[in-house]
Parts: C-alpha cells; structure tokens; sequence
C-alpha cells in the first residue's frame, strides 16, 4: 500500500524534504512517512534538461523501488528514468 501518500497527513513528522534549494538543476524531493514508518520518497525534475546520474541521499538504508514514472511510454514519455540504489543513496536519471 501506498500509506505514506495520505496517512498522517497533518503531522509534522510525515513529510521531510530531501532537496528543496537544487534551483540550479530545477529538482526537487522529499519524504512522505506514514504511521507505520513506510517511506515514500517523491523526486521532481522541473528543468528542461535531462539529469543524469542525479545522487541523492535517502533516510535510512531500505529497499526502494519506482512506484509511478511519468516518463513511463504507459504515460507517453519516452522511458528514460532510471534508479540505481546503493546503501543510503539513489541515483536517478530524471527526464525533463
């Protein structure tokens, strides 16, 4: 389940940004966290550019996966998003 989209939405320990001063390369993150601790980490490039190799650092050491890529070709785009994990970091290639 997706829990950390909605649950405990108006407390302050379920949302915690990841980058929010990246103005450079327009991307942008952050951490929803439900009650029961799963994580949801949402990344935005809102650049004209390609990102790749985009490194970002994650809370804690977890398993992560894509949940929804809207450069997936389901949505039209082209499918060029990409994620490698190692440990606590993500690297992503982010489509404009």
């Amino acid at each position: 389940s997706d829990s950390a989209l909605w649950s405990s939405e108006d407390a302050e320990t379920s949302m915690e940004w990841l980058v929010a001063d990246d103005r450079d390369r327009s991307v942008y993150a952050f951490v929803r966290v439900a009650a029961s601790g799963e994580r949801l980490v949402c990344v935005a490039n809102l650049g004209a550019s390609q990102q790749t190799g985009y490194r970002l650092t994650t809370p804690g050491s977890v398993s992560w996966s894509v949940v929804v890529d809207t450069d997936s070709p389901a949505f039209g785009g082209a499918g060029s998003t990409s994620l490698r994990v190692q440990d606590e970091v993500l690297e992503l290639d982010l489509p404009p």
